[in-house]
């Protein structure tokens, strides 16, 4: 019996909790409240997020749902400003007997509590809370734990509501956690968690709904459906990363322009004719080639749920969105451990015109030789139309493998990145392995195993160059090539595309913390 999806399970949990809980996101001004819920809700454009204090003036009310089915209500509230003076103010007036409940509420029907009142802002919060089933307290664990701190605690202790404390920004080299995990025990609150707006764990959310879980006992269910739900729409992003991936490298595998023999001069073992340029086709094929790696990167923030512009990356050479650091350029060819032209040169000691390297001419497109005649799929079952292209007078250029490998390697360790990236990140993220490796594509999970059998099944892309669909369609060429029914390429694409995302998926499963 297959498992329940995640949707019915929150349909299942919503009929068992038929209220929506809600939950109060309460702390000091300035800790990443805002932050914590465009994370949470995967929604990078809830609220203003910015350095100035009190950028959230007044309560905010998003909800978490999965399938279109409602589970969780969160409120943005205010920061708590003043907190030393509101203590002192509420604690002057206290009566006999009265407890910090009633304290509160009785206090909150003050003038000093209306909007623009002294602790106007204050009120919007903890009227929140008051409102609210439970609350997250966020903390920036990088401040020291002050006496403010000490209060605005006191105060939400009075509220009656189970408060779970959030260490935002844990995963920073100058957080204090152990000092704010001996400040939170002293005053009875254990259940605390940590968690990183910006760099994203998969671990830390599943503990923080389990830290709630823990306090909310009438909301289990519900829980337990956010954590399932977002296991499998993480498993999902990984397989979804992964058929992106693999469609862009097919394209790119199929994909061919025909060029003319008097193109390719100085061929061993026989005259040099006229030559032309040939920088229009190699500018061609290139071209073609980066519009595909474009279009690949703008799908994978897309499904990950990141805009474009919102993303800055040095380390990948990510700007807007897009790739900075062009793949044929001397920095990607070095950064990926690439060597240009290997497969040039052996195609140019077998002096046969069936395809010219990338790799070979990205340095220089120029200065073209024999070495531009390289063998890169192997002879195969395209050999002898290849050769019928040769006595025609035209020849093929086309991406090689060290091409191939680098486009797969940009592409996966975006993905793994990506994985990490908190939707408060405003700034850069450096990705996995730091991206000061010379072979980044470890950092990838691409393994040399990993990265010989997707070679190896892209192989049989070269001989079907009407399998390179989109990439054909942007560059403004018909994907010709042998006569084929479309539904058998339509057939054997797919095929293919679902072997190499398999291979992918599974290098990068690791990295999503799913193995």
């Amino acid at each position: 019996m297959s498992e329940p999806s995640a949707t019915s399970a929150a349909a299942a949990a919503a009929a068992i909790v038929p209220t929506v809980p809600r939950i109060a996101v309460v702390g000091h001004t300035n800790t990443g409240k805002t932050s914590l819920l465009r994370t949470l809700l995967r929604d990078e454009r809830f609220g203003e997020v910015d350095d100035r204090p009190s950028t959230t003036s007044g309560v905010s009310v998003a909800r978490l749902a999965v399938g279109g089915v409602p589970l969780l209500d969160f409120a943005d509230t205010p920061g708590l400003e003043d907190s030393v003076g509101m203590l002192e103010w509420l604690e002057s007036d206290r009566r006999p007997g009265e407890d910090g409940l009633d304290l509160l509420r009785r206090r909150l029907e003050d003038p000093a509590c209306e909007r623009g009142g002294r602790f106007g802002q204050e009120a919007m919060a903890l009227r929140a809370l008051l409102q609210s089933d439970a609350a997250f307290y966020v903390i920036d664990a990088r401040d020291p734990v002050r006496a403010r701190h000490r209060d605005e605690l006191t105060i939400l202790g009075w509220s009656a509501r189970p408060v779970v404390p959030v260490l935002n920004f844990a995963a920073d080299a100058s957080a204090r956690v152990d000092a704010w995990r001996d400040q939170l025990r002293r005053v009875n609150m254990h259940a605390t968690a940590e968690f990183d707006t910006v760099v994203y764990d998969a671990g830390g959310e599943r503990r923080l709904f389990e830290k709630l879980r823990t306090m909310l006992h009438e909301a289990s269910e519900v829980l337990d459906a956010v954590a399932r739900a977002r296991a499998a729409e993480r498993v999902e992003l990984v397989r979804a990363a992964a058929r992106i991936t693999a469609e862009m490298l097919v394209d790119v595998a199929a994909f061919a322009v025909s060029v003319p023999a008097s193109a390719v001069a100085g061929r061993p073992g026989g005259r040099t004719p006229e030559s032309a340029d040939p920088s229009p086709w190699i500018e061609r094929l290139q071209t073609a080639i980066r519009g595909r790696e474009a279009a690949a990167t703008r799908r994978m923030l897309d499904r990950f749920r990141f805009e474009t512009q919102a993303v800055d990356v040095p380390e990948l050479g990510i700007r807007d969105g897009r790739w900075g650091l062009d793949v044929f350029s001397p920095e990607a060819i070095r950064r990926w451990g690439s060597r240009a032209g290997g497969g040039a040169a052996a195609g140019a000691a077998v002096g046969l015109g069936i395809d010219a390297a990338v790799g070979g001419l990205s340095l220089g497109a120029g200065a073209v030789s024999g070495a531009i005649i390289g063998a890169v799929a192997g002879f195969g079952r395209t050999h002898g139309r290849r050769l019928l292209d040769r006595v025609r007078g035209t020849s093929e250029l086309r991406a090689d493998d060290a091409t191939l490998q680098r486009l797969a390697g940009r592409q996966m360790l975006l993905a793994a990145t990506l994985l990490r990236r908190g939707h408060a990140a405003v700034g850069p993220v450096r990705p996995l392995g730091g991206g000061a490796a010379e072979r980044e594509a470890d950092s990838a999970g691409l393994t040399p195993d990993a990265i010989a059998r997707v070679r190896r099944a892209l192989s049989e892309a070269r001989g079907h160059r009407a399998w390179a669909i989109e990439i054909a369609e942007a560059a403004g060429s018909a994907a010709s090539g042998p006569p084929e029914t479309a539904g058998f390429a339509d057939a054997g694409r797919r095929a293919l595309v679902d072997r190499v995302g398999e291979e992918l998926e599974r290098a990068l499963r690791p990295l999503a913390a799913l193995v």
